[in-house]
Protein backbone atom coordinates (compact mmCIF):
# COMPACT_ATOMS: atom_id res chain seq x y z
CA UNK A 1 0.00 0.00 0.00
CA UNK A 2 3.05 2.26 0.49
CA UNK A 3 3.79 2.38 -3.07
CA UNK A 4 0.07 2.52 -4.49
CA UNK A 5 0.47 5.71 -1.95
CA UNK A 6 3.08 7.29 -3.41
CA UNK A 7 2.70 6.58 -6.91
CA UNK A 8 -0.86 7.99 -6.16
CA UNK A 9 0.10 11.35 -4.10
CA UNK A 10 2.75 11.64 -7.14
CA UNK A 11 0.10 11.90 -10.16
CA UNK A 12 -2.48 14.12 -8.33
CA UNK A 13 0.69 16.11 -7.74
CA UNK A 14 1.66 16.19 -10.90
CA UNK A 15 -2.44 16.75 -11.62
CA UNK A 16 -2.05 19.74 -9.64
CA UNK A 17 1.02 20.93 -11.00
CA UNK A 18 0.02 20.95 -14.33
CA UNK A 19 -3.62 22.83 -13.17
CA UNK A 20 -1.68 25.28 -11.39
CA UNK A 21 0.21 26.16 -14.42
CA UNK A 22 -2.64 26.26 -16.65
CA UNK A 23 -4.03 28.48 -14.31
CA UNK A 24 -1.28 30.93 -13.64
CA UNK A 25 -1.22 31.28 -17.56
CA UNK A 26 -4.43 31.63 -18.33
CA UNK A 27 -6.23 33.07 -15.26
CA UNK A 28 -3.75 34.34 -13.13
CA UNK A 29 -5.50 36.48 -10.81
CA UNK A 30 -8.04 34.01 -10.29
CA UNK A 31 -5.60 31.53 -9.69
CA UNK A 32 -3.62 33.06 -7.08
CA UNK A 33 -6.22 34.59 -5.10
CA UNK A 34 -7.48 30.47 -4.58
CA UNK A 35 -4.23 29.07 -3.84
CA UNK A 36 -2.95 32.20 -1.38
CA UNK A 37 -6.38 32.12 0.28
CA UNK A 38 -5.05 28.21 0.90
CA UNK A 39 -1.85 29.55 1.98
CA UNK A 40 -3.23 31.81 4.58
CA UNK A 41 -5.44 29.71 6.17
CA UNK A 42 -2.74 26.80 6.14
CA UNK A 43 -0.34 29.39 7.81
CA UNK A 44 -3.09 30.95 10.03
CA UNK A 45 -3.91 27.10 11.10
CA UNK A 46 -0.38 26.10 11.68
CA UNK A 47 0.65 28.85 14.02
CA UNK A 48 -2.54 29.84 15.82
CA UNK A 49 -2.23 25.99 17.61
CA UNK A 50 1.48 24.61 17.10
CA UNK A 51 0.08 20.91 17.77
CA UNK A 52 -0.70 17.60 15.07
CA UNK A 53 -3.96 18.57 15.09
CA UNK A 54 -3.28 21.87 13.66
CA UNK A 55 -0.37 20.85 11.27
CA UNK A 56 -2.88 18.79 9.43
CA UNK A 57 -5.18 21.34 9.39
CA UNK A 58 -2.63 23.94 7.76
CA UNK A 59 -1.78 20.79 5.05
CA UNK A 60 -5.30 19.82 4.08
CA UNK A 61 -5.53 23.95 4.04
CA UNK A 62 -2.80 23.93 1.55
CA UNK A 63 -4.28 21.22 -0.52
CA UNK A 64 -7.33 22.27 -0.74
CA UNK A 65 -6.05 25.37 -1.83
CA UNK A 66 -3.30 23.95 -4.61
CA UNK A 67 -7.15 21.52 -5.69
CA UNK A 68 -8.85 25.06 -6.28
CA UNK A 69 -6.47 26.50 -8.37
CA UNK A 70 -5.93 23.32 -10.48
CA UNK A 71 -9.52 23.51 -10.67
CA UNK A 72 -9.62 26.83 -12.13
CA UNK A 73 -6.54 26.24 -14.53
CA UNK A 74 -7.97 22.81 -15.71
CA UNK A 75 -11.57 23.91 -15.94
CA UNK A 76 -10.88 25.87 -19.30
CA UNK A 77 -9.11 23.02 -20.94
CA UNK A 78 -11.04 19.75 -19.71
CA UNK A 79 -14.98 20.97 -19.21
CA UNK A 80 -17.21 18.34 -17.82
CA UNK A 81 -13.99 15.77 -17.88
CA UNK A 82 -13.13 17.68 -15.22
CA UNK A 83 -16.10 15.92 -13.30
CA UNK A 84 -14.53 12.33 -14.52
CA UNK A 85 -11.14 13.18 -13.19
CA UNK A 86 -12.68 14.40 -9.99
CA UNK A 87 -14.40 10.88 -9.50
CA UNK A 88 -11.47 8.92 -10.66
CA UNK A 89 -9.29 11.00 -8.15
CA UNK A 90 -11.58 10.33 -5.10
CA UNK A 91 -12.49 6.68 -5.74
CA UNK A 92 -8.61 5.11 -6.34
CA UNK A 93 -7.41 8.04 -3.27
CA UNK A 94 -5.97 5.47 -0.87
CA UNK A 95 -7.82 5.66 1.65
CA UNK A 96 -10.76 4.62 -0.36
CA UNK A 97 -8.93 1.58 -1.74
CA UNK A 98 -8.18 0.70 2.10
CA UNK A 99 -12.13 1.44 2.72
CA UNK A 100 -12.99 -1.00 -0.27
CA UNK A 101 -10.65 -3.76 1.24
CA UNK A 102 -12.21 -3.77 4.57
CA UNK A 103 -15.46 -4.07 2.82
CA UNK A 104 -14.58 -6.69 0.72
CA UNK A 105 -13.54 -8.50 3.98
CA UNK A 106 -16.51 -8.20 5.98
CA UNK A 107 -18.91 -10.50 6.52
CA UNK A 108 -20.80 -9.58 3.69
CA UNK A 109 -24.30 -8.74 6.53
CA UNK A 110 -25.28 -5.49 6.94
CA UNK A 111 -27.81 -5.15 9.99
CA UNK A 112 -29.24 -2.44 9.38
CA UNK A 113 -29.74 -3.03 5.40
CA UNK A 114 -30.80 -6.47 5.96
CA UNK A 115 -33.45 -4.61 8.18
CA UNK A 116 -34.41 -2.00 6.28
CA UNK A 117 -34.62 -4.65 3.25
CA UNK A 118 -37.19 -6.89 5.49
CA UNK A 119 -39.24 -3.68 6.54
CA UNK A 120 -40.22 -3.05 3.09
CA UNK A 121 -40.64 -6.45 2.27
CA UNK A 122 -44.43 -6.29 2.12
CA UNK A 123 -44.04 -3.74 -0.90
CA UNK A 124 -42.55 -6.38 -2.89
CA UNK A 125 -41.94 -9.85 -1.47
CA UNK A 126 -40.50 -11.56 -4.39
CA UNK A 127 -37.02 -9.47 -3.82
CA UNK A 128 -36.76 -10.00 -0.25
CA UNK A 129 -33.77 -12.41 0.08
CA UNK A 130 -34.77 -15.94 2.19
CA UNK A 131 -33.44 -16.19 6.09
CA UNK A 132 -30.51 -16.96 6.40
CA UNK A 133 -29.87 -20.57 7.17
CA UNK A 134 -28.01 -21.89 10.04
CA UNK A 135 -24.95 -23.50 7.44
CA UNK A 136 -24.39 -19.70 6.56
CA UNK A 137 -23.80 -18.34 9.88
Amino acid sequence: MKVYRAVWTLAVAALVVRGLLLGHEHHPALTGTALLTGVGVAAVAGLWAPSRRARRTAAWALAAGAAAGATIGHLPHLGGGLVVIAVLVAGTAPATVSAYARWAESDGQSSALDAAVRGLAHAAPGYVPPPPSESDR
